[in-house]
């Protein structure tokens, strides 16, 4: 939410409804020969930051659904004859929340993200799964439950030490009377 509001609010700076392209200020008109930025800087830092915060897709998510929002308040609050005054002197380009002024740029990043990710998991799942590849295993390593993890390596012998078994020993003499928890099947991780 934090990118998106510094992002929402770089934009709303330089937004200019009267102007010929309200989203690109820096375009050159015959009116405005070097455009009409209110601050160049703002707009430099906006045109390196935003491809910046477009990578996450929380971001995309939260702008998708305010200019959405937005468009369906425009909808239903000014009048038909208003919008229409509006349109033939500013190019606020079609109404529609998946037009790119809106929300459609957001949304076509969010398509394509789900479709990276959704891949993503999609190979490194598969190669955890086969048996192939262990040497990639190190990659996916961070996907394995805590105690699928601690249980692959407590199964080595090699790794095993004498307070495993002696923890082992301790915890399968105590009854259930003795004590408020009991664990069973107590488990040494040794972390590499």
């Amino acid at each position: 939410v934090i990118f998106a509001t510094i992002m929402f609010t770089l934009w709303l700076i330089n937004y200019d409804p009267t102007y010929a392209y309200p989203n690109a200020c820096e375009t050159p008109t015959t009116g405005f020969p070097h455009g009409k930025c209110r601050s160049d800087d703002i707009r430099t830092t906006e045109r390196i930051v935003t491809p910046m915060f477009r990578l996450l897709p929380t971001v995309n998510l939260f702008e998708a659904l305010f200019m959405i929002a937005v468009v369906g308040y425009v909808k239903t609050s000014v009048p038909e004859a208003v919008l229409a005054l509006v349109a033939e002197k500013v190019d606020i380009g079609p109404l529609s929340p998946f037009g790119d002024m809106w929300a459609g740029t957001a949304m076509k990043c969010l398509a394509v993200q789900g479709v990276f990710f959704f891949t993503a998991i999609f190979v490194l799942e598969f190669m955890y799964s086969r048996p192939s590849l262990r040497q990639f295993r190190c990659f996916t390593r961070f996907l394995m439950p805590r105690g699928a993890r601690g249980a692959e390596l407590i199964s080595s012998d090699s790794l095993a030490d004498a307070s495993v078994e002696q923890t082992r020993r301790r915890v399968m003499t105590v009854t259930p009377d003795d004590v408020a928890v009991r664990l069973h099947e107590v488990e040494k991780v040794y972390c590499s």
